[in-house]
């Protein structure tokens, strides 16, 4: 009979977390390239472009990517510190950084988008 919940050691979960980025990585990249589009991007009818209209190329995704994670990696950092002084609960708030990035950027590109120089473009 099960007792409850086990956590992992740490060694396991961070080797399930860099798993899972890679495959992440994989999966975006590769749909964001070469003209390809996610599901989502599909159903949307929306694509992945560079100022020129062209698609991004592999290292122009992969920094798209990279940089999509800023808002959940300082969430994570603020977690660790605001843990100690007993308000981890707060640092949930930082995970929409890169997307209420796009309220005061003048293009209204999410920063991931302004790091990156690409834009999300409506298909004609």
């Amino acid at each position: 009979m099960a007792s409850g919940l086990t956590v992992p050691p740490v060694p396991a979960r961070v080797a399930l977390f860099c798993t899972l980025f890679s495959i992440l990585a994989l999966y975006f990249v590769f749909s964001w390239t070469n003209g390809r589009r996610t599901l989502p991007m599909k159903t949307w009818r929306l694509f992945l472009a560079m100022p020129d209209g062209r698609p991004p190329t592999t290292k122009v995704a992969l920094l798209r990517y990279l940089t999509a994670w800023i808002g959940p990696a300082l969430a994570i950092i603020g977690y660790g510190v605001l843990r100690e002084v007993g308000h981890g609960g707060w640092a949930w708030s930082l995970l929409p950084l890169n997307f209420a990035w796009a309220l005061v950027d003048a293009d209204r590109q999410f920063l991931h988008d302004r790091i990156a120089g690409t834009r999300i473009v409506k298909d004609a």
